[in-house]
């Protein structure tokens, strides 16, 4: 059999891969370790990316006639393809975050809903959020009809609870301010806070329900307490009723790196512990618990 028809099944799996493909980036691994290679191809495909190394010539054949074919000129030398069939921007954004730690991964070019790129435009690709990201900001905030009459019930109520809230919370930070496990704490009811005297000018009654505030031993020791916590609820909201936590930088923020957490004023141990209207004696004894465990 010719070598050619040998490797016709190869540039028929090559083609199929990239028909209909929203975008495919072509890239070179040379120097990546075996635990790299094998940790990029993990989040490539928990991505939805389909990663191959491939000859060039045989990407070449595969793309003839196509937008692909734009990719050509950046096709020498050790070539990996990464494919997606839906994410127009996920290879270029698993990518480019991947390299950040792996300096030897270069991204060589890509084609993204049929337009070339070269390496900069591609690294431009990698900052545009997902669509679930996208989704999430643009639609987060519009209520539907049944969220709406839920927030108004509970608005109605909301001048009765406050005080409870503000009392217990004030109570939280008083404990947390002198545990020897905590590393700091946001709360304005508190003395030495930058916000204390503004709160007891503006809000004599009571400041807020929310207490921040972050871990000896960082992120690891945060995401453990409040996993560790049995009264509280893990929840997105704040204001509840109940006492609700959150470590946005392993929930809400989590597809941010430390370094964008901390532009954005969100530290990586940061623990949000919005403080409910239960008896603080049981709230705190929760927090003891939780942080011994």
């Amino acid at each position: 059999m010719a070598k050619v028809e040998l490797k016709q099944p190869i540039v028929d799996e090559i083609a199929g891969l990239l028909d209909g493909a929203a975008s495919a980036v072509v890239v070179d691994y040379r120097g990546l370790t075996v635990e790299q290679d094998t940790q990029l191809r993990k989040q490539l495909r928990e991505a939805g990316v389909t990663y191959k190394v491939y000859k060039n010539t045989l990407i070449k054949r595969a793309a003839e006639g196509t937008d692909f074919a734009a990719l050509d000129p950046n096709l020498e030398g050790p070539t990996a393809l990464a494919v997606s069939k839906t994410d127009a921007t996920a290879p270029a954004r698993v990518l480019a975050e991947f390299a950040k730690k792996a300096d030897k991964l270069e991204i060589k070019a890509g084609v993204v809903e049929g337009i070339y790129y070269d390496a900069k435009g591609m690294n431009v690709i990698a900052s545009i959020p997902s669509r679930e990201v996208l989704l999430g900001k643009l639609l987060g905030s519009i209520q539907s009809p049944q969220n709406a009459f839920l927030l108004n019930l509970g608005l109605e109520t909301l001048h009765l609870r406050m005080p409870q809230h503000c009392k217990n919370a004030q109570a939280v930070a008083e404990y947390l301010a002198q545990n020897d496990k905590v590393a700091w704490v946001n709360y304005c009811g508190l003395p030495g806070d930058k916000y204390y005297e503004q709160a007891q000018k503006y809000m004599p009654n009571g400041s807020c329900g929310v207490v921040t505030f972050g871990l000896k031993g960082g992120r690891e020791e945060s995401i453990k307490f409040m996993d560790s916590l049995k009264l509280a609820a893990i929840v997105t909201h704040v204001a509840d009723a109940r006492t609700c936590v959150l470590h946005p930088a392993s929930h809400t923020h989590r597809q941010l790196t430390d370094e964008q957490l901390m532009e954005a004023g969100v530290r990586p141990d940061l623990i949000r512990f919005s403080v409910g209207i239960e008896n603080a004696e049981d709230i705190i004894a929760d927090i003891e618990q939780a942080l011994n465990a």
